[in-house]
């Protein structure tokens, strides 16, 4: 499935500059084309924003992902199923996890709200 020409141009501007919104609008456009890899990619790094930009208010060992990666996630987890989505997170190309995303997903499997496909 191919993306609308706007991806190209969303990925021009994160490589100008870090911009939450459009690693956000990023995410969600992989995500509703079904993507798992990518819209990962882009949890990532608006996971380590947070980080980053609240880390002092932020007890590490706790936190949540913002609250739009949290969905983005659940609907990732709803059509790929909690397997591809653990096998896209060993994944070299998805980087780094941090373990927000990792305390969410183990978050899903315990409330027994995943798709295991």
């Amino acid at each position: 499935m191919q993306l609308p020409e706007a991806e190209m141009a969303y990925r021009n501007c994160v490589r100008e500059a870090f911009n939450s919104g459009v690693w956000e609008r990023l995410m969600w456009m992989y995500t509703e084309a079904h993507y798992v890899n990518e819209p990962l990619i882009c949890a990532t790094q608006l996971c380590n924003y947070h980080l980053l930009h609240f880390g002092e208010g932020v007890e590490v060992g706790k936190e949540l992902p913002p609250w739009e990666v949290q969905k983005s996630l659940a609907k990732i987890v709803s059509h790929a199923g909690m397997t591809r989505v653990q096998k896209a997170l060993t994944d070299p190309v998805t980087g780094n996890v941090p373990d927000m995303i990792t305390r969410l997903l183990e978050s899903f499997v315990e409330s027994g709200t995943h798709n295991s496909r």
